[in-house]
């Protein structure tokens, strides 16, 4: 087959070079890729033919890294460094994929075992800098950026470190623009897009943090992280049905995140559609009977649909798991309110007439009447 495609690309080589008026097509994002595609198409290919098995899952992990696949990227760089475990650069990129994971302690591991075997480039050093912020060790981290900085300007992790550290350290703005400029020069970073929108958030600027998202969602349109905090933006502003959207996409990436489903389950509570919380709430306890609270927000959902009966054995249930739990005692108090108005309701008169009052006279003193005096 690749014979086949060489003989292909030839081909086209030697038409292009007789027709002057050859114009090749243009950049697309699909064109890219279909290109990366194929590349792990050709990987996948050698590996399973056993051609270069450490080298092939090492190029195939750098693209699932590129593509924001972490977990397919860490499984591919450790049958790599299985196969071979003397090479400085495959530690890197495992130390890389495992702090894109949040895996601090491993990815530190890494870089030691990188530097140990030799391995000196500026990603590495960028790599122990990133670490170094992420443990609080600034002035350490900064260290090491100041002097990458001038070994690899154009390098976008640079300056999203650099950010990261202006960030932490109260410089906020010059933060920001240092992790934009990392996202000019990679516009595929991540972590870039995921950090400046928390940045933008939280100081309630929520155009650029939507800006920011919508941006990123365009490199990773599956990706749960950014679905869902455009969703927590859209609700944060109060427009529940923009939230609906993007939690719904999540779930569609990700159908078993108990998480992304409360969530969910939350925002259709505060719209006040209780019908579908239930369903998702009734579907996580399928999912995880002992998730938190579980009894007690199927039995609100009951409620709100006065279904009083249902959901004051879903408050009791929660009560003998949690004894104490405030809020479904508090239900249970709204409950028994609810019933007592019925009861006084229920044993009232029929017709629309004031009751009769009935003195009470058990606390009345009431003196005997002297007889009256015949007057002569």
């Amino acid at each position: 087959m690749w014979c086949w495609i060489g003989l292909r690309l030839l081909s086209g080589c030697g038409n292009a070079g007789h027709d002057s008026a050859h114009i090749p097509p243009p950049y697309t994002a699909d064109f890219e890729s279909r290109k990366e595609n194929d590349r792990l198409a050709f990987l996948t290919d050698c590996i399973r033919r056993k051609i270069d098995l450490p080298g092939s899952y090492y190029k195939r992990a750098k693209i699932y890294l590129e593509k924001g696949e972490f977990e397919p990227a860490l499984n591919d760089i450790n049958h790599a460094i299985a196969a071979k475990d003397n090479v400085g650069e495959y530690y890197l990129l495992r130390g890389i994929v495992n702090r894109e994971l949040n895996r601090l302690d491993n990815a530190l591991l890494d870089a030691e075992r990188a530097e140990a075997l030799q391995q000196k480039s500026p990603r590495l050093y960028i790599l122990m800098a990133d670490i170094l912020q992420e443990n609080r060790k600034y002035n350490e981290s900064a260290r090491y950026i100041n002097g990458v900085l001038a070994l690899a300007p154009y390098d976008a992790s640079v300056h999203y470190v650099q950010g990261m550290l202006q960030t932490k350290t109260g410089d906020t703005l010059r933060g920001l623009a240092s992790i934009e400029k990392a996202l000019e020069l990679n516009p595929q970073f991540f972590r870039a897009y995921r950090q400046a929108s928390s940045v933008y958030s939280k100081r309630g600027d929520f155009g650029h943090a939507q800006r920011i998202l919508g941006t990123g969602l365009q490199y990773f349109p599956s990706n749960t992280e950014l679905l869902v905090e455009m969703g927590r933006l859209y609700n944060d502003r109060s427009v529940p049905d923009s939230a609906l959207i993007y939690y719904t996409k999540a779930l569609q990436a990700d159908k078993g995140n108990l998480e992304i489903l409360a969530e969910t389950a939350a925002l259709y509570t505060k719209s006040r559609n209780y019908a579908a919380a239930l369903r998702i709430y009734e579907d996580i306890q399928r999912q995880k009977p002992d998730y938190t609270a579980i009894h007690y927000l199927i039995g609100f959902c009951q409620e709100k649909m006065w279904r009083t009966n249902t959901a004051k054995s879903y408050y009791e249930k929660e009560l003998e798991i949690t004894p104490g739990y405030v809020p479904a005692r508090n239900g249970l108090w709204r409950i028994s309110q609810l019933e007592n108005e019925r009861l006084r309701n229920e044993n009232g008169p029929d017709s629309g007439e004031e009751p009769v009052k009935t003195l009470d006279d058990s606390r009345l003193n009431v003196a005997p009447i002297a007889p009256r005096k015949i007057q002569n």
